[in-house]
């Protein structure tokens, strides 16, 4: 819900656009009270909210005619990055005057700016319907900015920052959205009874890390997890490895209290590494996605192999990721190996090495067979619809290679460097145990899209 109202004011930066409420319940900024003013080499903009707690974000724009009576355009988010105050967070204090600081000069410099040429937009989202980007700065506590497009992301969503000292999550937008799970027959290296097609559908949105988690990022905040990839020059941007459901939310059996679904999101270790990151952010919410939700991100509306449109092939495979044919190449050692985050193709919703590089740890329980069509609907073959899917509590029986016999098998998901080019497509549905700290075994972390 967004609508906007403009005032014109008699100073330096004429006026600002305000969301208001469309119905009861909705944040709503107080026209009355909004003015912006230069101060210096800075802008300052102060507002009232009203109704209910929101998010505010902040869109600089000028006009094109001298005498204000052009097109209004935004100005270019690289020229509105140092701001600070009450805005790209969540604003809970309602009824009180809120401040924006913005350094105009710094970011923008050598512009005359004139009365009727330049505006803000305010722009408050409910804490249920937040922007597109979220950032969890690593380098202080309770760190967390959110950012309408990212075209005003800090840094640009490419920098170094969010592959270090920041972690970058993206909106999916899932609300509502009927897709098809699974592959389809005749898919080079499908898994039959694992990859069965079938409906599904969220009912939230949520929130996925743009880059798998790093050496870098985990070390920031959580310094007990072993790295097999730590001799190399770009070693901090390559993924963290070895992580297991274990030291991510703390299980020390399938059975415990940090169990799922059983104890759901809530009963996660302080000491684990997803409750460390909890408590430094101040996001309860941080957590893994379920099977189901990342193949919907991972796939970001395709229906092929891979998600750049192309079917099960090495030249599809190598534009989008790393794997047992390319991991090899250009390095310095000749080996198989992870790469740093970043360098292949994104996704169209902008994720990065969703295929390859290493397996991403899901909550869910492996299952195949019998067991997992048994978590569908019974017309799930008349398009009949799963609603917000998750695994078994247990999952299926697996028979190891050694011919042992395993449960409670852990849904890993992508491939990694060493692995076949089948294993890394979108509806390949890999496993290994809770606590196998493998050196292709990371993480891409996931939030709500809801801030209460």
């Amino acid at each position: 819900m967004k609508t906007t109202v403009m005032r014109r004011l008699p100073v330096w930066v004429a006026s600002s656009v305000l969301a208001l409420a469309a119905h009861a319940g909705s944040p709503r900024i107080d026209r009355h009270d909004v003015k912006f003013v230069q101060k210096g080499s800075f802008a300052e903009i102060t507002y009232t909210l009203e109704d209910a707690p929101a998010i505010v974000t902040m869109e600089i724009q000028t006009n094109t005619l001298a005498n204000g009576a052009g097109e209004w355009v935004p100005l270019d988010g690289m020229h509105v990055q140092t701001v600070e105050g009450d805005v790209n967070r969540v604003v809970r204090d309602l009824g009180t005057k809120r401040t924006i600081k913005w350094a105009a000069r710094t970011d923008w410099p050598d512009r005359l700016l004139s009365d009727g040429r330049i505006r803000a937009e305010l722009t408050a989202w409910a804490t249920n319907a937040p922007p597109d980007y979220l950032v969890i700065g690593l380098s202080a506590n309770d760190d967390v900015r959110f950012y309408a497009s990212s075209n005003y992301v800090p840094q640009g969503i490419a920098s170094d920052l969010y592959k270090t000292k920041a972690i970058l999550m993206r909106k999916i937008p899932a609300a509502g959205a009927i897709w098809c799970m699974g592959s389809p027959e005749g898919e080079s290296g499908r898994v039959a009874d694992a990859e069965v097609q079938h409906s599904v559908m969220f009912t939230e949105d949520y929130y996925v890390g743009v880059y798998e988690l790093t050496q870098a990022q985990i070390t920031n905040f959580y310094t007990r997890v072993t790295s097999s990839w730590t001799n190399y020059t770009d070693s901090v941007f390559r993924p963290a490895e070895g992580l297991t459901l274990s030291n991510l939310r703390g299980m020390s059996a399938y059975t415990g209290p940090t169990g799922w679904p059983q104890s759901g999101y809530t009963n996660v270790s302080s000491g684990s590494v997803v409750g460390t990151l909890r408590a430094k952010s101040g996001l309860d919410g941080i957590d893994l996605p379920t099977d189901a939700q990342w193949e919907f991100a991972c796939r970001a509306g395709t229906t092929t192999a891979f998600n750049n449109g192309g079917a099960a092939t090495a030249d599809a495979y190598k534009e989008v990721g790393w794997y047992s044919d390319n991991s090899a190449q250009g390095t310095s050692d000749g080996k198989q190996q992870t790469h740093p985050v970043g360098l292949k193709r994104p996704n169209a919703w902008g994720l990065f090495d969703t295929h390859g590089n290493v397996l991403e740890l899901c909550l869910d329980r492996y299952s195949y067979g019998e067991d997992y069509l048994s978590l569908f609907p019974p017309d799930y073959a008349l398009r009949g619809i799963s609603v917000d899917p998750i695994g078994h509590a247990e999952g299926s029986w697996i028979t190891h290679p050694s011919g042992a016999e395993m449960q409670n098998q852990t849904i890993k998901r992508g491939g990694y460097f060493g692995a076949s080019l089948a294993d890394g497509r979108s509806g390949a549905r890999g496993y290994g145990s809770y606590n196998y700290d493998a050196n292709y075994t990371g993480c891409r972390l996931w939030h709500p899209a809801r801030f209460e």
